[in-house]
């Protein structure tokens, strides 16, 4: 057998009375093949693992007894064991020493048996609830998800920490025998780490339990109205979502760092998870897949949609959102999704929604009108190269919305070369003068009839001011006057206060 002693000063016992007090130790000694194994103290002060004949003296140091016993402190379930380690104990020492955490703490303590790999798992020692609930899915044949590799930290620290990784990595790195938390807390005192709440118990959960009656959503036996959640993705009027082993919907705001979709059940598994919309009657107006967390995937998003229809809710008028590693699909039905198995044309990409034909013209329309002119402009040339990357394209055209109602149509090329400035040609409530491309005096038709409601002429030229055009300096001709779009906006003003 191999020389392995353990220094005198790695926080072990010192004397041979504790050795044979503590029961944690007392555990290390076992009877295998005729000869006794056993934690005691050399003649000369260092610790070691000794084995001996029934009958004789201590004659060797057996590492890889000390080995395995390390390895089982530093991995608090069976499963990540090695077979000859497991049988190196009795199943009555093993559950001793997968709950003593004074052993665990003087395997820690030990040079030279910390590795990179057991560091991990020790840390998520406490994600063994991630898989809580599968069991009960599989009863009833439907499939779960867990929560996603990169949030095991959040999971297995004691205050579900947040936005720890570039530390994680340090520690990892690192030939420290602490283990995560004990390392941060000696080494960065001082940190802002975000702590995520947890509801561990169904009292703490039922304030955000969802119910269904009659096809609509209610919490807290009301309407459940996400016009006052909010979510980091989609902004106010939405709420994050996860639905537990027995079907329950839990919903409510997502506060990053603070409040997430593990936030719910505990870091456990789920059948599905996302954002939802509803509104004041609690009807549902759309939903989505979207979690960073559980990363739902084909089946979560079908197990979801499946659980809804069955709780008498309308699909067919619910938008339904579907992010990919491509982007987000829209798709206008729930139900159509739901019935064809996923297996359908979407009408919707990122923030544009699509018209199409089977000639292959494509027609595009922003229908998130809070995006910022840099923001639409770069969503709008990823969706020309999706469509371009997925279909034969023929030609592809974006159409501007006003409030009025009214709609231009540009070529997405030129309108993208322009950054967002290409003009409009033709406008109904008027003549459109160009000087070398440039906009120079609109001649207000006459006979056409202006709908007071909609306001035309003000939106239009607000969309002119938008795309660059000095108001100040366009002249506007109607009823025979002369002015400049900066007065003539003015006057339109006047008219919606």
């Amino acid at each position: 057998m191999p020389d392995f002693r353990l220094s005198n000063n790695v926080g072990l016992p010192k004397n041979t009375q504790d050795l044979t007090s503590n029961y944690y130790l007392q555990k290390v000694q076992s009877q295998q093949g005729g000869h006794k194994w056993e934690l005691n103290q050399s003649g000369w002060g260092a610790l070691g693992i000794f084995m001996r004949s029934v009958q004789g003296s201590p004659d060797c140091i057996c590492q890889n007894r000390l080995s395995a016993l390390m390895e089982i402190a530093a991995n608090p379930t069976q499963k990540h064991l090695a077979k000859e380690h497991i049988e190196v104990f009795t199943s009555s020492d093993l559950e001793a020493l997968f709950t003593d955490p004074e052993f665990q703490q003087v395997a820690r303590s030990i040079p030279g048996m910390e590795t990179a790999q057991t560091k991990f798992k020790r840390a998520a020692c406490g994600a063994a609830k991630i898989g809580k609930g599968l069991a009960d899915m599989e009863k009833t044949g439907v499939q779960g998800k867990i929560l996603s590799p990169s949030y095991m930290i959040e999971v297995g620290t004691q205050e579900h920490w947040y936005g720890t990784h570039d530390y994680f990595n340090a520690w990892q790195a690192s030939h420290t025998h602490l283990n995560f938390e004990d390392w941060m807390k000696w080494n960065y005192p001082t940190a802002n780490i975000h702590k995520v709440t947890y509801l561990d118990n169904e009292e703490e959960r039922a304030a955000y339990k969802l119910d269904f009656k009659e096809g609509k959503v209610l919490r807290n036996q009301r309407p459940f109205d996400t016009a006052h959640e909010v979510t980091e993705h989609s902004g106010p009027g939405f709420a994050i979502f996860v639905i537990d082993s027995e079907g329950s919907f839990y919903a409510g705001s997502h506060i990053q760092g603070q409040f997430h979709h593990s936030s719910f059940l505990s870091g456990a598994a789920t059948i599905g998870a996302g954002e939802i919309q509803t509104d004041a009657e609690g009807s549902i107006k759309a939903i989505s897949n979207k979690s960073g967390h559980y990363k739902p995937g084909d089946v979560s998003i079908l197990n979801t949609l499946k659980i809804l229809q069955d709780a008498g809710v309308d699909l067919s008028t619910i938008k339904f959102t579907k992010l990919t590693a491509e982007g987000s699909l829209i798709y206008s039905s729930a139900k159509e999704y739901l019935e064809a198995n996923g297996h359908c044309s979407f009408n919707g990409y990122e923030s544009f929604t699509i018209e199409s034909n089977s000639n292959g013209n494509y027609a595009l329309t922003l229908h998130d009108q809070t995006l910022s002119k840099p923001d639409y402009l770069q969503q709008l040339n990823k969706t020309k190269a999706f469509l371009e990357s997925k279909f034969q394209v023929n030609s592809l055209t974006y159409k501007e919305t006003l409030r009025s109602g009214q709609v231009f149509e540009y070529p997405v090329e030129a309108y993208l070369q322009s950054k967002g400035n290409l003009l409009p040609t033709k406008w109904e409530g008027g003549t459109l003068h160009f000087e070398n491309q440039q906009l120079k005096r609109i001649t207000i038709d006459p006979t056409h009839i202006v709908d007071s409601t909609k306001h035309e002429h003000f939106y239009f030229l607000q969309l002119l001011e938008f795309k660059g055009i000095n108001l100040s300096t366009l002249e506007i001709e109607k009823d025979g006057c002369l002015l400049n779009g900066l007065e003539y906006l003015k006057q339109l003003n006047e008219t919606l206060i």
